[in-house]
């Protein structure tokens, strides 16, 4: 039984979920059109560095994360976002996306170093359950202290 709270954030959810996006569900001509818009700053790029290596548009990523933020907030004024590391750990994302307000989500020990170097507060750091939880467990590197105040073990 949803209480009037989680009924609220339920309709709020359901509402942003089903909201018409300017481009057709699935269509990613936009984003399409984005990247060939740029086609000559890329070119120059591949002339001057060897392969393989990436390419980040800051303007598009914060852009993409503001957007994502509003989106929410608009309906749910206290909703919080944490950035999976796991999708993409390079530094240059998971700095941009603490910056803009996310907190993190780690799922390993690797996870957790790469969080810890980014100078967030610690309780915007959350550990998921799941397969990896086999991994994160308290040894000299991350004491039992550590993971209670992750609130990952009680």
């Amino acid at each position: 039984m949803l209480n009037n709270k989680n009924r609220i954030t339920a309709n709020n959810i359901e509402k942003l979920l089903t909201d018409k996006t300017p481009y057709k569900r699935g269509s990613l001509f936009h984003v399409a059109n984005h990247i060939l818009r740029k086609k000559s700053d890329i070119e120059k790029l591949i002339d001057r560095n060897k392969t393989p290596f990436y390419v980040f548009d800051e303007q598009a990523l914060d852009s993409s994360i503001e957007y994502f933020f509003r989106s929410f907030r608009k309906e749910i004024p206290s909703f919080r976002a944490y950035y999976a590391i796991k999708i993409n750990h390079h530094p240059l994302i998971v700095r941009r996306a603490v910056e803009k307000g996310m907190g993190l989500d780690v799922g390993s020990p690797r996870e957790i170093d790469i969080a810890i170097n980014t100078d967030i507060n610690f309780n915007s750091i959350t550990a998921t359950s799941g397969e990896e939880d086999q991994r994160l467990k308290p040894d000299a590197k991350y004491p039992p202290h550590f993971w209670q105040r992750l609130g990952f073990y009680a």
